[in-house]
C-alpha cells in the first residue's frame, strides 16, 4: 500500500509517510496491540517530536487496532455461532444482526467502563500481572477438565 501525505514541511512529510506506512504494516501484521516505536534522531525539531507523539495516540491507530484486534478474536467464537444459528432458525436476519450488534456494542461499553475504572486503581503493570495469571490459572482448569473428560471416555 503507498500513501501519501503533503504538508508544508518536507521533512514532516516524509516522516508522517514513514509512520502512517509503518502503522498500516502494523495492524496488518499484529493481532496484538503493539506500538511502533520510531527513532529519532538528535536534529529534528521540537514540533516534529510533538508531532510523533500526537501520530503514536493518534484515534486511527488506536481505532484500527482496537477492531483489527476484536474483529479477529470474534471469528468463530461463540457469539457469532449464535448469531448465525439465531438467523437461521428465525429467518429475520436484520433483526437479529441489531440484536447481535447492540449486544455486542453494550458489552464493549462495560468493558470500556471497567477498563477504565481499573486503570486508575490498578497499575497497567499489576494488570498485566494479574491477567497472566488468571489465564494461567483457567488454562489450567481447562486443561484439567479436559484430561478428566479423556479419561472417562476410556
Amino acid at each position: 500500500m503507498n500513501l501519501q501525505l503533503t504538508a508544508v514541511d518536507p521533512k514532516l512529510d516524509q516522516y508522517m509517510a514513514e509512520r502512517a506506512q509503518n502503522c498500516v504494516d502494523s495492524i496488518e501484521a499484529s493481532v496484538v496491540a503493539k506500538n511502533i516505536k520510531v527513532n529519532e534522531t538528535e536534529h529534528e525539531p521540537e514540533s516534529l517530536q510533538e508531532s510523533k507523539e500526537t501520530i503514536n495516540d493518534g484515534f486511527l491507530t488506536v481505532f484500527l487496532t482496537t477492531f483489527t484486534t476484536v474483529f479477529i478474536a470474534e471469528i468463530g467464537d461463540k457469539t457469532q455461532l449464535a448469531t448465525l444459528l439465531l438467523s437461521a432458525q428465525s429467518g429475520r436476519p436484520l433483526i437479529v444482526f441489531l440484536g447481535a450488534a447492540l449486544a455486542l456494542i453494550s458489552a464493549s461499553l462495560v468493558g470500556v467502563l471497567v477498563g477504565r475504572w481499573l486503570s486508575t486503581v490498578v497499575s497497567p503493570e499489576k494488570f498485566q500481572q494479574i491477567s497472566g495469571l488468571l489465564f494461567i490459572v483457567l488454562g489450567v482448569w481447562l486443561a484439567t477438565q479436559a484430561f478428566e473428560s479423556m479419561l472417562g471416555t476410556i
